[in-house]
């Protein structure tokens, strides 16, 4: 890798060892890597994991919120979906949802929340949701996600149980679909690393595929100030 990159080793196993961190690499002996695959059974569980450990923190930021911390939330959602979703804006929206439970994470005084969420709900995972959506499944998290900020506001906790209960149920079987279609390309092959093409459509995808494309990246800034400084556009 480091060889074709042109870059020094030790750079190239401080990316590969920060891949394994955020849960798209698994270490291996020899200092190999595999990329990271879930059956089926593994990511039904790891999404029934996410939501139990979501819930327990919407229950807690019910009674410890405070007004910064709503303000703060309500500035997450403020975002509305053009008519054709591009790239750009599902980027927008994978990091609004981040800061989201970034704040409410922040708001129950969890100290260590960037391990929490590395362990809980790591980026490779995050990744694997929002590009499962389609359009209508994208703006429903957003309205559940301005729901709940709404719930907090009144202290609503069954409202905010059952917003949660709600956004698991619609997008599990889309999550759980998009692992299965990524699954079936998967294989103990080495990589191809004299093949630099940067694509512009998911290999595991339909040509006629309905679902906006995320040939970028996603930044996940690790602060509100770093948040701020991205000036995302509405």
């Amino acid at each position: 890798m480091a060889e074709h990159a042109v870059i020094p080793k030790s750079v190239a196993t401080d990316i590969l060892r920060a891949l394994a961190d955020h849960g798209y690499l698994i270490a291996q002996e020899d200092h190999r890597y595999q990329v990271v695959h879930w059956t089926t059974e593994q990511f039904k569980d790891l999404l029934d994991a996410c939501e139990d450990l979501i819930g327990v923190a919407i229950a807690k930021c019910m009674t410890r919120i405070n007004s910064s911390g709503l303000a703060r939330l309500q500035e997450a959602v403020a975002f509305e979906f053009q008519d054709t979703i591009d790239e750009i804006q599902v980027e927008t929206m994978q990091i609004r949802w981040w800061v989201f439970w970034q704040t409410i994470i922040s708001a129950i005084e969890v100290r260590n929340f960037r391990r929490m969420m590395l362990t809980g709900m790591p980026p490779a995972l995050r990744r694997r949701v929002i590009t499962s959506l389609d359009p209508e499944g994208l703006r429903s998290m957003l309205a559940d996600m301005t729901l709940l900020v709404a719930a907090f506001q009144s202290r609503d906790h069954a409202t905010g149980a059952q917003l949660l209960k709600h956004q698991f149920a619609a997008f599990a079987p889309d999550a759980v679909a998009a692992n299965e279609q990524f699954n079936s390309l998967a294989s103990s092959d080495e990589i191809n690393l004299h093949d630099r093409r940067l694509l512009s459509h998911p290999v595991f995808r339909p040509a006629d595929d309905v679902r906006p494309p995320f040939s970028i990246g996603f930044r996940e800034p690790l602060s509100w100030a770093e948040f701020k400084a991205l000036g995302l556009a509405q």
